[in-house]
């Protein structure tokens, strides 16, 4: 860019320091040169001009650019749901209705509190009276859990919510 203006100054020089140093007669050599100069400057001056616009004119195509996804999230089958408190007016020894469960064995029905069950609905089990843990055999498996009578002995009661 700066060589285009540099070229066009030094032919504007050139061309004034000619007609300066001759004589005071004009004609039509004279006139000619100035016209020569003249188109010359202008060219110049639109070649100048169109390289400044082309940047300007010219528009370059836009990138795709994708929309944002949402992060894929692993499934993860055996997370453990988080513990859900029990209301604010429930006491310390309430235990949920909803725990109680029935579990056929070998020799009858059994009553018992899953310990699984007592977590997930925000019971410290570690605070249960160990004297009323149990372990029964069932068809499904052995499950782990609390005897109610026992629970009941030390002042647990069901609660009504």
């Amino acid at each position: 860019m700066f060589r285009y203006l540099t070229a066009a100054c030094s032919g504007l020089a050139f061309m004034l320091a000619g007609v300066a140093a001759g004589p005071a007669h004009a004609g039509n050599d004279d006139l000619a040169r100035f016209l020569a100069g003249a188109a010359a400057l202008a060219i110049l001056g639109a070649a100048v001009r169109d390289s400044r616009a082309d940047p300007v004119t010219r528009h370059a195509p836009q990138p795709h650019v994708r929309p944002l996804q949402p992060p894929v999230r692993a499934h993860r089958p055996h997370a453990q749901p988080a513990p859900r408190a029990l209301p604010r007016d429930v006491a310390r020894y309430a235990l949920p209705a909803n725990c109680l469960r029935s579990f056929d064995t070998h020799r009858g029905t059994v009553r018992l509190f899953p310990q699984r069950c007592l977590w997930r609905n925000s019971v410290q089990v570690g605070a249960l009276p160990q004297d009323c843990a149990r372990s029964i055999q069932t068809r499904q498996g052995p499950r782990h859990g609390y005897a109610p009578r026992c629970l009941r002995q030390y002042g647990y009661r069901l609660a009504n919510g």
